[in-house]
C-alpha cells in the first residue's frame, strides 16, 4: 500500500481510493552496473517513502549505486545485511511497542546474522514472535468499544498489515529472495511481517480504541509516524552501508600522466584551437535528448543527405528537460571512426593516431550556463573514462568549473581534466565568454597501455 495512505486523515473508503490513485514512477537503475540486491531495496523504498523523504533520504544514495554490481558472494552478504536489520532492529521496535519487551530484547540481543543459514535458522523464533504478537493484537482488540463492527477492524488491520509490509519489509523480502530459495524465504519472511504487523496494530490500539473504524488510519498514523521516521533514516543508512560493502571507491579525477597518449594530445591544443577558430558551422535542428550517440549521428547523416550543412547539435538539460541551446556539440569521432562530415583537419589528424576512443567532440558551454548534476552509468559498465581538454576559456578564475562527486576542478586553456563520469557531476560557466573543450570518452585500459604518437 502506498505511503500516501498515512499522509492525512482518511476514512477507510478514502484509503482504498488512495491506494488506487497513488502512482510513483519506477526508479530506473541499470542492471548491468547496479547490484541487484541494492536495486531491489532501492526500488522498494522509492515506492514506499513519501515524496519529501524520497528526495531527502534516498535521493543522495541512488547515484552511489552505479558500479556496485559485484560477485555472488558480495550480493549474498548484502542480502543478509538487509535481513539482519529487519530481524534484529526493525522487529524489536514493534515488539517493544506492543508490550512484548522480553521478546523484543531476545531479538535485539541476537548476535549479528552473517550468513543465509543463520537467517533461515531464525524462522522458529520469528514464528513464535508472530504468534505472541497476534495474541497481543487479539487481547488489545477485546478492549475496544463493543459497538465497533469486527469486520471493520479486520479491514483496518489488513490495511495496516499491507502498509507495514510495503513500507518496511518489502525491501528485505526483495533482497533476500535473490539469494534464498523462494519457498524457504517465503516462510521466513511470512513470520517476519506477520509479527511486525500484529505488533504494530497491538501497539497502536490504545491510541485508537476510543474511536470508530471511520478515520482510524489517521489515528494510527499519529502513533506510527515518529517511529517510522526513525526507521526510515536507519534503513537508508543501511542501504548506504550495503552499497559501500565489497566495493572499491572510484576516484573522481585521474592524473593525466597516467595516460601518455592523452598527455601528448593535450600538448597540441593550439592546433585544435586553430580548428575551432576556423570553424564556421550552423546549429542544426538536432538534439541529444534521450538518444545514444549513434542515433544522433544517424539523424545528422540523414539531414546531410537531404542537403543540410553539418554543424553543432543541441545538448540535453534544457528547460523542462528539453534540448539545450546553451550546451552544444560538434561531433568528430564515434567508435574510433571519424565522422565524415566533420571539418577539423588538425584535430582529426591528431585523433586518428589513437585507438580506444568511443566519442570525441568539440563541446561549447555558453556564458552563465549550469549543466545540472548527472551521471553516465555506462562509463563504469564499459570501462571508460572521460576527458576535457580546454581549448577556449576565460583567464583562470573560479568561473569555469567541473564538480565530480564533490571535488572541483577549474577549466583553463591548454589543460586536461580526466574524470569518472559514472559519478555525479556538474559543470558551470559563470564567465561572460564561451567555454569550449575537446570532449573525449575513452577506454581506460587501451589508453593506460597506449603510447601512440600524436605527431600527425
Amino acid at each position: 500500500m502506498p505511503a500516501a495512505l498515512l499522509d492525512r486523515p482518511q476514512t477507510l473508503d478514502d484509503a482504498t481510493e488512495a491506494a488506487r490513485i497513488e502512482v510513483v514512477q519506477p526508479l530506473a537503475l541499470d542492471p548491468d552496473t547496479v547490484s541487484p540486491v541494492l536495486a531491489s531495496m532501492a526500488r522498494a523504498w522509492h515506492g514506499a517513502l513519501e515524496t519529501a523523504d524520497r528526495a531527502a533520504l534516498l535521493g543522495p544514495i541512488v547515484p552511489r549505486l552505479t558500479g556496485t554490481k559485484a560477485s555472488a558472494a558480495v550480493e549474498e552478504r548484502r542480502a543478509v545485511m538487509a535481513a539482519d536489520f529487519a530481524i534484529r532492529c526493525f522487529l524489536p521496535h514493534w515488539l517493544h511497542r506492543a508490550g512484548l519487551t522480553a521478546t523484543a530484547a531476545r531479538f535485539g540481543q541476537m548476535p549479528e546474522l552473517a550468513t543465509l543459514a543463520e537467517v533461515a535458522a531464525a524462522r522458529p523464533a520469528l514464528e513464535a514472535a508472530a504468534a505472541e504478537a497476534n495474541a497481543a493484537w487479539i487481547a488489545a482488540r477485546t478492549r475496544t468499544k463493543p459497538d465497533v463492527p469486527a469486520a471493520a477492524w479486520d479491514r483496518v488491520r489488513e490495511d495496516v498489515r499491507n502498509a507495514v509490509r510495503f513500507l518496511i519489509l518489502a525491501s528485505a523480502e526483495a533482497t533476500i529472495r535473490i539469494s534464498i530459495e523462494d519457498a524457504e524465504w517465503a516462510a521466513t519472511a511470512h513470520f517476519l511481517w506477520e509479527a511486525a504487523a500484529a505488533c504494530f496494530w497491538a501497539s497502536a490500539w490504545d491510541g485508537v480504541r476510543t474511536g470508530s473504524a471511520d478515520g482510524t488510519i489517521a489515528r494510527v498514523a499519529a502513533v506510527m509516524l515518529p517511529m517510522r521516521a526513525g526507521l526510515n533514516r536507519q534503513s537508508m543508512a543501511l542501504l548506504a552501508r550495503m552499497a559501500a560493502f565489497g566495493t572499491v571507491p572510484r576516484p573522481a579525477f585521474h592524473d593525466i600522466a597516467d595516460f601518455p597518449a592523452l598527455q601528448a594530445l593535450t600538448q597540441h591544443w593550439p592546433a585544435m584551437r586553430a580548428d575551432l577558430d576556423e570553424l564556421s558551422a550552423p546549429l542544426m535542428d538536432v538534439d541529444r535528448v534521450g538518444k545514444p550517440h549513434s542515433a544522433v549521428v544517424a539523424e545528422v547523416g540523414s539531414r546531410i543527405a537531404a542537403g543540410e550543412t553539418f554543424g553543432w547539435v543541441k545538448g540535453w538539460g534544457g528547460e523542462g528537460g528539453g534540448p539545450n541551446l546553451d550546451w552544444v556539440q560538434y561531433g568528430l569521432i564515434l567508435g574510433d571512426q571519424a565522422i565524415p562530415f566533420a571539418k577539423a583537419p588538425r584535430t582529426l589528424g591528431l585523433l586518428s593516431g589513437l585507438r580506444g576512443l568511443k566519442v570525441a567532440a568539440f563541446a561549447r558551454l555558453a556564458p552563465g550556463t549550469l549543466l545540472p548534476a548527472h551521471t553516465h552509468p555506462e562509463i563504469a559498465a564499459e570501462g571508460l573514462l572521460q576527458a576535457h581538454i580546454t581549448l577556449q576559456a576565460p583567464p583562470a578564475t573560479a568561473s569555469c568549473l567541473l564538480n565530480v562527486a564533490g571535488e572541483i576542478r577549474q577549466h583553463a586553456e591548454g589543460c586536461a581534466i580526466v574524470f569518472d563520469g559514472s559519478l555525479p557531476h556538474w559543470a558551470l560557466n559563470a564567465s561572460s565568454a564561451d567555454r569550449v573543450i575537446l570532449y573525449l570518452e575513452f577506454h581506460r585500459a587501451a589508453f593506460e597501455r597506449s603510447h601512440t604518437s600524436t605527431e600527425g
